[in-house]
């Protein structure tokens, strides 16, 4: 469980954070092209804009968005560890371990730490 973030809802400042964290994670999904931890990134944010959003009552007009942003990047990045997972397997089953590896490492950039469960996937196949 997650602690909620310590802020004034009083004075804005939960609401003010949580929009703050939102526009980080637009930019880094919009640049999600540039590098393999943008997408990663922008879903850490998200997350966060969304615990800071559960202690404003009511909800500001920006928190449908960042649900549906929070879909579109677990969507985007549960593809691309499909897709990983899958090009692992092909390179298993030629038995070009060097590919393997490749991939492996290759997708961890995408999940550099476990907060997605394709670290962990990617973690144990690699070891």
């Amino acid at each position: 469980m997650v602690p909620l973030p310590k802020c004034d809802v009083r004075n804005g400042e939960c609401t003010r954070e949580a929009h703050q964290h939102f526009e980080v994670a637009e930019k880094l999904w919009n640049t999600r092209q540039l590098a393999a931890t943008n997408a990663y990134n922008a879903l850490s944010n998200l997350n966060t804009s969304m615990l800071f959003l559960e202690a404003i009552e009511p909800k500001p007009d920006f928190t449908r968005s960042v649900q549906q942003m929070t879909r579109d990047v677990e969507k985007y990045l549960d593809q691309v560890c499909s897709k990983t997972m899958l090009q692992v397997k092909r390179n298993e089953e030629m038995q070009n371990y060097q590919a393997v590896v490749n991939e492996l490492k290759n997708g961890l950039l995408w999940y550099p730490g476990p907060d997605h469960s394709c670290y962990g996937r990617l973690k144990d196949k690699l070891s």
